[in-house]
């Protein structure tokens, strides 16, 4: 049975950011006529959170589809999902109009489906002619591994929903397989691995991937999912004194081998370079790979010049830890 999915109120934010307290009109209202409402596009301007989504809808030509009548269901990533992607990445994606139109129709069903709808069904045939994978768990909702984290905001051709990371088809991957900078550069040019590239610093292991022979995967933990260890973890493993247990635990997400999203397997045991716990697990849950029970891949198969990197968003320890 799929876990309840808490419905997250949206709408109101939306309408705050539109005017003052005097002229907005009360949710209820809005739903007695949806004519009222603004489109997809016009709320998604209104918000301030979705510049990047609305500058690749203008881009690909898309920007009018989505003002048209519809009704549409947009699964909508904000300007923090699409940071995720490496800033190379996004680029070349905003530059091949194709690769991108096939990214943005991966967000879009047609019809109107509310949350309700949208966890009533396992998969979603998006706009593009893809089918999405639709779970729930404890931890929330997710449509092709991206979590789900505002529901149901009413506009006035259809409905969205607000995804913390960019769906990339695999017809699109293509856009990401160009030749690159190496693992570190790659790291650098994104912005959100501050934290795992100073852990590498200290422990001296930036140059072990930034050697072009390295042909190594990288688990790589997002500055968020630094952050989100117990408190005092990670300032304790940055200690002087713990430096042997710090490059261990940095070990423990690099791959000895260049590993693909699809190759990652249910039950699978993964080898690594650490001296503290060789091995990490794979299980799938709702149809999505989580490693060692706890980390999700949020961002793909990132091609570097010496490798993959696998983005990841819980800092995977080692069981002796």
């Amino acid at each position: 049975m799929r876990a309840k999915f808490r419905v997250t109120v949206f709408l109101s934010l939306i309408l705050a950011s539109c005017g003052s307290s005097s002229s907005q009109v009360s949710s209820e209202q809005l739903s007695s006529n949806s004519k009222e409402l603004p489109d997809i596009v016009a709320t998604a301007q209104s918000v301030g959170s979705f510049n990047t989504l609305l500058t690749a809808l203008e881009v690909a030509g898309l920007t009018d589809v989505l003002k048209s009548d519809g009704p549409f269901t947009v699964f909508a990533p904000t300007d923090e999902a699409f940071a995720k992607i490496p800033e190379a990445d996004l680029k070349a994606l905003l530059a091949d109009k194709e690769a991108l139109t096939d990214v943005l129709t991966y967000h879009v069903g047609s019809g109107e489906l509310d949350a309700s709808n949208v966890l009533a069904r396992d998969s979603l045939v998006m706009l593009s002619g893809k089918s999405t994978k639709i779970s729930a768990n404890d931890s929330g909702a997710f449509i092709d591994g991206a979590k789900i984290v505002a529901t149901d905001v009413k506009t006035s051709n259809g409905i969205m929903h607000v995804i913390d990371t960019v769906l990339i088809p695999s017809s699109s991957t293509k856009i990401f397989e160009q030749e690159r900078s190496n693992i570190i550069e790659t790291a650098e040019a994104n912005g959100n691995f501050s934290i795992l590239l100073k852990a590498l610093e200290i422990t001296g292991l930036t140059d072990v991937l930034r050697d072009e022979e390295a042909s190594v995967t990288v688990l790589a933990p997002t500055n968020d999912a630094f952050n989100n260890l117990p408190a005092g973890v990670l300032e304790n493993l940055l200690k002087p004194e713990n430096i042997d247990t710090l490059k261990g635990v940095l070990l423990y997400h690099v791959i000895p081998e260049l590993l693909k999203f699809d190759n990652i397997n249910g039950s699978l045991k993964i080898q690594t370079l650490s001296s503290i716990d060789e091995y990490l697990t794979v299980f799938y849950r709702d149809g999505v790979p989580v490693l060692n029970d706890r980390s999700r891949i949020i961002i793909k198969d990132v091609k570097a010049s010496n490798g993959i990197i696998q983005v990841i968003d819980e800092v995977l320890l080692p069981f002796v830890l």
